[in-house]
């Protein structure tokens, strides 16, 4: 008897497994075994479940730098961005957010952070990625499908046919005036010449965002993929308009190692003197795109940039900080050791190329 009833329990528990472990399936990724307030509003919240079970699976595909090796800087961005979600998102605090409920403060921050990792992930976890775009910026998914197939398809004729495609509709809902801004700021006038270079491509992308209120990222993994799309994080109209161009994730998308140098050069550019007008954006938007060229180790990015003569305030700049310029310059020339295998004179003196550029790109915002 006592056999009989073990084996009806038995019985009973494997046929109770599949439900219970579709039941878990549905909930976040996180154990909800005394979970307290954001973590329970998730942990309640079936739609916030499963944006958490999402968030999880993008975060994964990005934990590894853009270069396939060694970790990237986004668990450091996932700390903060969890820190900040439940200082911001607790029961006490959500209405300082502007949210009108708890649960709207949490769901505005997943929904943000779920399209960033989506951008991040676009070349890692096509189909993971693509899902998370559509759901949460439906009027941008074809651009990002396009810049998935500019990025991986190898040959230039089926890249051309596939991208020209996917563009159609985009091209298609353009106003006359978006139209004409594209040509006037050098855009490409029709999907087919989207698609002849990288410049081309890029200025798509920039125009698109810009002027058609798409709100883009460029994926660093696209850049590395197709170095010459670093173009696109430079200056388009001379104007503040610069500095809402589609920025990308390089940063957060390389290794740790690069930290201690775009830290600071982070802070160069805040030390660097305001000179009034638009123009500095331009300027700005130029700083970055070398700043990045850097991370990626792009050498002919920077090439026909020479440093400009000092002027008396970035000489005194250069003067006071003397021990941090070679201490950024270090840690970039071992990143570059590290991540590149570059010989140490060839880091060396790469590194020390960018380094003088950016500081007077820097002190050069408004054109000298």
């Amino acid at each position: 008897m006592g056999k009989w009833l073990y084996a009806l329990a038995f019985l009973l528990m494997s046929a109770a497994a599949p439900q219970a472990r579709a039941q878990a399936a549905q909930g976040p990724s996180f154990n909800c075994a005394g979970a307290k307030d954001v973590d329970a509003v998730v942990c309640k919240d079936a739609a916030l479940s499963a944006d958490d079970r999402r968030l999880s699976a993008l975060y994964t595909a990005v934990r590894q730098s853009v270069f396939g090796a060694g970790p990237s800087q986004q668990q450091d961005v996932q700390r903060k961005w969890l820190k900040d979600l439940h200082a911001d998102c607790a029961a006490g605090a959500f209405a300082r957010t502007g949210s009108k409920t708890q649960r709207d403060c949490v769901a505005d921050r997943y929904t943000q952070r779920l399209g960033d990792l989506a951008a991040a992930a676009l070349i890692a976890d096509h189909d993971g990625a693509m899902a998370v775009i559509r759901q949460t910026a439906p009027g941008d998914a074809a651009i990002y499908e396009a810049i998935y197939q500019y990025a991986t398809i190898d040959d230039a004729r089926a890249r051309a046919a596939r991208v020209t495609q996917t563009l159609g509709p985009v091209y298609a809902g353009l106003s006359g005036d978006q139209k004409s801004a594209f040509t006037d700021n050098g855009g490409p006038a029709s999907p087919a010449a989207a698609v002849v270079s990288d410049e081309a491509f890029g200025a798509f992308v920039d125009l698109t965002d810009s002027e058609a209120g798409h709100a883009v990222s460029w994926p660093c993994a696209a850049m590395v993929k197709r170095p010459g799309l670093l173009g696109a994080l430079g200056a388009v109209y001379g104007s503040n308009k610069d500095n809402f161009l589609p920025y990308a994730d390089c940063e957060e998308m390389t290794p740790p190692g690069a930290a201690g140098f775009t830290d600071f050069m982070t802070q160069t550019l805040q030390a660097a003197p305001d000179c009034g007008g638009t123009i500095r954006f331009a300027g700005g938007r130029e700083f970055y795109r070398m700043r990045t060229a850097a991370l990626l180790h792009r050498p002919e990015q920077w090439a026909r940039f020479k440093a400009g003569v000092p002027d008396k305030v970035e000489k005194g700049f250069r003067a006071r900080h003397a021990a941090a310029i070679a201490k950024a310059r270090a840690a970039l020339a071992a990143y570059y050791t590290q991540t590149f295998h570059l010989d140490a004179a060839t880091a060396e003196r790469d590194a020390a190329a960018i380094t003088t550029i950016l500081i007077s790109q820097a002190y050069d915002l408004c054109g000298g």
